[in-house]
C-alpha cells in the first residue's frame, strides 16, 4: 500500500507540515505494507521505528542507516512492561503477533508450524519517554489486533493516528468510538486501516 491511495485526508493534512515527527509500530522491513516509508525520505521526517522481530528488524535498520533522525526499538508494544510471548510464524512475518487474532496465525499454531517466542515488551508511554517522542505528529500502527489495547494507554495526542482495524474483532467500534471521543475525526479505507485526525 502506498500512502496517499488509501488515506486523502492525511496527504492533505500532512503536505501542510515540515519535519514530521512520527512513530510506527509494527514496522516490518520498513517498505512492505508500510504507508510511511516514500515519506520519510522524501519529505525528512524523523522518528521511530518498532519491529519485535530479528529478520525484519535488521532489514529495516539496513533500509534506514543513512536517514538521519531515525531511532529504532527491537519491541512488542502492548499494555504493559517486561516480556510477552510473540507468535511467529515462519515465512508469514507480516501476520506474526504477540496476539492470536489472525484465523491464518490461528490454523498455523493449531498445526504446529509456528514458534512461540519471549520478547522484550513495552508500553508505547515507555517507548515514547524512551526515545522523547512527546511531540509525535503521526502514529502509524500495525500490530495485528493489539492497536485498542495500546490506543487506550495513549497519553499523547498525535495530529493523525492511524491504525490497521482488520483484527480488531469486537473491539472495532470501540476503538473507533474512543477515537471520537478524544475529538479525532475518521476515515475508513477500503484497506481495512482508519486513519483518524484532529484539528
Amino acid at each position: 500500500m502506498v500512502l496517499g491511495e488509501t488515506s486523502n485526508c492525511m496527504v492533505r493534512f500532512l503536505e501542510k507540515l515540515e519535519g514530521v515527527r512520527f512513530i510506527e509500530l509494527g514496522a516490518n522491513n520498513g517498505k512492505t505494507l508500510d504507508p510511511l516509508w516514500p515519506l520519510v525520505r522524501k519529505h525528512h521526517w524523523s522518528g521511530v521505528f518498532v519491529e519485535p522481530q530479528e529478520k525484519p528488524f535488521r532489514k529495516l535498520k539496513k533500509k534506514y542507516r543513512h536517514v538521519p533522525g531515525i531511532a529504532f526499538e527491537k519491541a512488542v508494544i502492548l499494555d504493559y512492561d517486561g516480556e510477552a510471548t510473540f507468535y511467529n510464524y515462519p515465512g508469514y512475518d507480516v501476520v506474526s503477533s504477540a496476539k492470536v487474532s489472525n484465523w491464518k496465525l490461528e490454523k498455523a499454531i493449531a498445526e504446529g508450524k509456528v514458534k512461540a517466542m519471549t520478547l522484550p515488551c513495552m508500553t508505547i508511554s515507555t517507548l515514547i519517554a524512551k526515545h522523547h517522542m512527546e511531540d509525535a505528529q503521526v502514529l502509524q500502527m500495525d500490530i495485528e489486533g493489539s492497536e485498542y489495547d495500546v490506543l487506550k494507554t495513549l497519553e499523547i495526542r498525535p495530529k493523525i493516528i492511524r491504525y490497521e482495524e482488520k483484527h480488531l474483532g469486537e473491539d472495532k467500534e470501540p476503538c473507533r468510538q474512543m477515537l471520537r471521543d478524544w475529538g479525532y475525526s475518521l476515515e475508513l479505507e477500503s484497506t481495512e486501516d482508519v486513519t483518524a485526525w484532529i484539528q
